[in-house]
């Protein structure tokens, strides 16, 4: 006999936020009712009403990609190059992950118009952009010994230009109900933390007394994700290189992370900021060529109404 896609079995995990619990439920219920698939197995082996069947997946790799054959082929592309930095199993199968979210709320950047989509996205983040390009989902500068000599990598990234010539770049994290990583090694490595302490003191856009808070577990992958971006900033060229938090409105966690990286991080040219799911596709769904993206975009990862 199958389960229920609110059978308890399926949505309920223990040591998930409130926040986390609430899309469990909405992801179980897009694979039962929009998808009409069964529950998937974890990377445990336990049956999980936001994982999709491996079986599934393998016939229709566009199942956690909006149903999209160009959303796949993105992910897939990016499975190729990533050398290792994407979880595969997440990324195809795992309806709740936020790397699949990258692609399908970004995926729409790819091809469009980089003059419509600047004007698009400049009002959503608040930066000034008169044209985009290389736009790339999970992408970091090579080589990684040349800057953080790790796995930091930035979910979505694309450049631009402002009007008269001045060039830079958008470095965003995305988030769904995911907190940001704790990097327990790297507060327990001495080491490391000097590492991340000299980049930080070189660049001279922390104050210098209070880096160390940077390393709580709040905050700590925020900070590795700025210092890359102004470490690529300064050897690409840059003038500017932000860094955004593409997260849900209600995601009190990336605010905190937010609030206690700028409270330490001071640089008009580097600007970290938050905007929400809701925001960007209010504003992306504005391209002429995505069609009704907008509308399944919200249905899967927003809309909490058939749930209730």
């Amino acid at each position: 006999m199958s389960l229920h896609w609110d059978d308890q079995k399926l949505v309920y995990v223990k040591g998930d936020t409130h926040l986390r619990r609430r899309y469990r439920r909405l992801q179980s219920w897009y694979r039962d009712e929009v998808l009409g698939l069964p529950p998937g197995l974890d990377t445990y082996g336990i049956p999980r009403g936001n994982w999709l069947p491996a079986e599934a997946v393998a016939a229709d790799p566009s199942l956690n990609f909006l149903r999209s054959a160009q959303f796949a082929t993105i992910a897939e592309d990016r499975i190729a190059e990533s050398k290792g930095t994407v979880g595969v199993d997440r990324l195809r199968r795992n309806l709740l992950s936020s790397q699949p979210l990258a692609v399908n709320l970004f995926g729409p950047l790819l091809g469009a118009d980089p003059q419509r989509a600047a004007a698009i996205l400049q009002e959503a983040l608040h930066l000034d952009m008169a044209t985009i390009s290389n736009v790339r989902i999970e992408w970091a500068p090579e080589p990684a010994e040349q800057y953080l000599a790790d796995r930091t990598a930035f979910d979505v990234y694309f450049e631009y230009q402002r009007e008269g010539g001045p060039r830079g770049f958008v470095a965003i994290e995305t988030k769904y109900t995911d907190s940001f990583s704790s990097d327990d090694e790297i507060r327990k490595s001495e080491e490391k933390r000097a590492k991340y302490t000299q980049h930080a003191q070189n660049l001279d856009e922390y104050d210098d007394d209070r880096i160390a808070e940077l390393f709580h577990p709040k905050v700590s992958q925020l900070f590795r994700m700025a210092l890359l971006a102004s470490l690529w900033r300064i050897e690409g060229g840059f003038s500017f290189g932000h860094c955004v938090v593409a997260c849900l409105a209600d995601d009190a966690d990336a605010t905190e992370a937010v609030d206690r990286l700028t409270d330490v991080h001071d640089n008009s040219r580097a600007i970290v900021r938050k905007v929400s799911h809701e925001d960007l596709v209010a504003a992306l769904e504005r391209l002429p060529e995505v069609g009704r993206w907008g509308t399944d975009f919200r249905q899967r990862y927003l809309d909490h109404e058939a749930v209730g």
